[in-house]
């Protein structure tokens, strides 16, 4: 990340911050909507595969029907916010 050059009101991105009040690094994203590919699907579906295990600080299979299953079925609707709402 680089220091926030430009700051605007509104940024999509990760911020990280030295107290709660001042921004030093932003990245900016690289990953942008709309997620209707193949190719989209495909990456957001390998990065949801594995969930982080806090007691073995280690990586492990996420469950078949979790939260990542939900998303990719809400990605298949006109209105994937809704569909997720209604969860």
């Amino acid at each position: 990340g680089e220091p926030l050059k430009n700051p605007t009101e509104h940024n999509s991105g990760i911020y990280l911050f030295t107290d709660r009040t001042k921004v030093t690094h932003f990245f900016a994203p690289n990953f942008l909507p709309p997620y209707d590919t193949e190719d989209k699907r495909q990456i957001i579906l390998s990065f949801l595969a594995e969930e982080w295990d806090e007691k073995t600080l280690s990586w492990k299979k996420a469950p078949e029907k979790s939260f990542s299953t939900k998303i990719m079925e809400a990605l298949d609707c006109g209105n994937p916010i809704e569909k997720l709402m209604a969860s």
